[in-house]
């Protein structure tokens, strides 16, 4: 396909296709999508954010949903493409989903590579009536790359016809201070997808330790990995904006202080899930000027 090369690995608005053709959708790493291709229902709520041009820190991750659409039983292959070659790395998983009550959740992830051949209904569910796959593509971006727009689009072949999610992905020169790894109890995959960046939150915010625990290999491990990237790079802006400043921008689309937050028991999502965003993008803003 074009100058782009396939890569292994990646993530909501879609290349138009004929009626029965293939398509792709792009989610952010709050909006779980069940095998009907709807977003389930603890992750509704406001409308969800177009991921076309997302802004990302330098030497952190970048965590998408991919949403895969093809004609029942048709073989599709897909791929993910860069420009430059090989700017960024990229892991790729496939979702699988878990009976939860009268739905479905994904959950556990599958690593998967490039090209990646499936059809729908996938090998692995047996579900009744499937239109799609889910994948997760998790994107580190290096801590020496220049601040620019770089090319990062999923892409899917199937019966001679091709779909194509043109994302251009902005790198800040934002640095993300190295974050240790470590393990700590995650939230029941039965709650909002945002759980899972609570407990880095509410450790930086409000002081309260997260609960010692091990998670197992979700989509809810990596967003909390994500947000213990964003709260160090908090901290290091502590210094040049201070606390007060940066708690009213995480919190900003929760309409809450720090205070409040602090002693809420339980949290209002009034835009859903995607709450986080607006506050990871005002810690992702640089001295870089986009043209």
């Amino acid at each position: 396909m074009a100058s782009l090369v396939a890569r292994v690995v990646l993530p909501a608005v879609l290349l138009a296709a004929p009626l029965g053709a293939q398509e792709i959708r792009v989610y952010s790493e709050f909006r779980r999508i069940d095998p009907f291709g709807e977003v389930i229902p603890q992750d509704r709520g406001g409308r969800p954010r177009e991921i076309l041009s997302p802004s990302t820190a330098r030497n952190s991750h970048a965590t998408f949903r991919v949403i895969v659409e093809a004609p029942a039983g048709a073989h599709y292959h897909l791929f993910v493409g860069t420009n430059p070659e090989d700017i960024f790395e990229i892991d790729l998983y496939k979702e699988m989903w878990r009976k939860d009550g009268d739905g479905w959740t994904p959950d556990r992830l599958l690593p998967i590579e490039t090209p990646y051949v499936s059809h729908i209904p996938d090998r692995y569910h047996g579900i009744a009536n499937q239109t799609v796959e889910a994948f997760v593509m998790d994107v580190f971006i290096p801590p020496g790359l220049d601040a620019g727009r770089y090319k990062l689009e999923p892409q899917v072949s199937c019966n001679g016809r091709w779909a194509i999610y043109p994302m251009e992905v902005r790198v800040s020169d934002v640095i993300a201070p190295d974050v240790p790894a470590s393990h700590r109890r995650l939230p029941a995959a039965s709650l909002p997808a945002d759980e899972a960046a609570m407990g880095p939150l509410r450790e930086y915010l409000c002081g309260t330790p997260e609960e010692n625990g091990n998670g197992r290999e979700s989509v809810r491990l990596l967003v909390r990995r994500n947000v213990l990237e964003d709260m160090a790079i908090a901290r290091a802006k502590e210094q040049e904006v201070g606390k007060d400043v940066l708690a009213r921008h995480l919190l900003e689309d929760l309409h809450m202080d720090a205070e409040g937050f602090c002693a809420a028991e339980e949290i209002e999502r009034p835009n859903g899930p995607e709450w986080y965003l607006r506050g990871r993008d005002f810690l992702y803003r640089g001295t870089f000027r986009w043209r």
